[in-house]
């Protein structure tokens, strides 16, 4: 349960600065810079536990 609270918030905050972007730059709505922004910051805030999945399955050694 812990897991789908962690998953679910990672993609809730990754959001945040997605969402200014497009009230900051309405014209930008349609355009997929807000949508890569999101996968960018989902990515930056899940390599902690990417990093920590390499190191406990030997595949960073």
């Amino acid at each position: 349960m812990s897991s789908l609270i962690v998953a679910t918030s990672t993609l809730l905050l990754s959001g945040i600065p997605a969402a200014v972007i497009e009230r900051l730059r309405p014209q930008s709505r349609e355009a997929p810079g807000p949508a890569l922004v999101w996968a960018i910051v989902a990515l930056l805030l899940s390599l902690p536990a990417l990093v920590r999945l390499l190191l406990i399955t030997g595949a960073a050694a």
